[in-house]
């Protein structure tokens, strides 16, 4: 197949996609956390045609994650466009073909459904995280080949932004302020921040690839919401200066979120020229330089608020 002009590689948000794709399951087993987890509880595999699955050991289990098998197909379009081997090709559209199977249609709009019931979800929804993601590479995909399908669930899963999660979008508008939520009509109502910024990849990659005012719209309205509301996510104490992972309950970020928000904001600077952001990914890097041993152990009983609460919530 004779390549046009390939869109962009995927943002480096996440570490995964710093490493070849080969390594991405690896990469989810180590830390001393990670292999405790895949020993005893659950750990990351692929089937037979190279989807993830999680296996859960405690009832034989598999639950196919759009989050990671986004994450996958992200990596091996970012390697394809470094390496030009066809199996990174071959794996990336196998895996959009998957997406554009398991997407959902609802009336105007659709998406991807998550089933992560954290912070008291009761039932499938769309995620800010998930739709932002997959509009991404679905306007990858349709640099590789234009096929109309694409370009339709794209535009569905666009107007998810525009739909009250209320009425099963992801949008939380609160008088001039736009939300797009990671976990829609949580029982907390907060507003996750790497969710939140992955969620507007979707729109800019669309506006970008198509020119369209209304995904430029969509994107504009989250800039702004941010840049208003951005020191939310500082956590300020005397002996720890810190990101904070939503704006309500789960305060702490781990090093591993407190770095992708510093990437995050990076891109954002990147690609509005908005000062904030390159001053907040500045300092949040010095946060993490001078404070990052300190923030190491609040993780453990973090990690340990983290579980039982999704038991209490759920």
């Amino acid at each position: 197949m004779k390549m046009k002009n390939l869109y962009d590689p995927y943002p480096n948000f996440v570490p995964e996609l710093k490493y070849k794709p080969e390594k991405y399951i690896a990469i989810h087993h180590a830390g001393w956390k990670r292999k405790l987890v895949a020993r005893y509880w659950y750990e990351i595999r692929f089937d037979d045609s190279g989807l993830i699955y999680t296996y859960y050991k405690k009832d034989n289990r598999k639950s196919y994650s759009f989050y990671l098998n986004m994450g996958y197909a992200a990596s091996n379009y970012n390697m394809y466009i470094r390496t030009k081997n066809q199996k990174y090709l071959d794996a990336f559209l196998h895996i959009i073909n998957w997406l554009y199977e398991s997407f959902f249609h609802y009336s105007e709009f659709g998406g991807w459904l998550s089933e992560h019931y954290i912070y008291g979800c009761k039932k499938p929804y769309f995620s800010s995280l998930t739709q932002g993601r997959g509009i991404s590479l679905l306007i990858r995909a349709l640099s590789i080949e234009f096929k109309d399908e694409y370009k339709i669930i794209a535009e569905k899963a666009l107007n998810s932004y525009d739909i009250s999660h209320k009425s099963g979008g992801i949008l939380k508008k609160i008088d001039d302020d736009y939300w797009y939520l990671e976990y829609p009509g949580n029982m907390f109502d907060s507003v996750v921040l790497n969710g939140f910024i992955t969620s507007l990849t979707g729109p800019y990659d669309y506006y970008r690839y198509f020119n369209d005012d209304y995904a430029k719209k969509l994107f504009n309205r989250g800039v702004s919401t941010l840049k208003k509301h951005i020191q939310k996510y500082e956590l300020h104490y005397p002996f720890l200066k810190w990101t904070r992972y939503d704006d309500k309950k789960l305060f702490f970020a781990t090093g591993f979120y407190h770095k992708i928000h510093i990437e995050q904001l990076k891109w954002l600077y990147e690609v509005t020229h908005e000062k904030v952001f390159k001053e907040y990914s500045e300092k949040w890097t010095n946060y993490l330089n001078k404070y990052e041993k300190i923030a190491y152990w609040f993780e453990i009983p973090y990690i340990i608020y983290k579980k039982v609460g999704e038991k209490i919530w759920s």
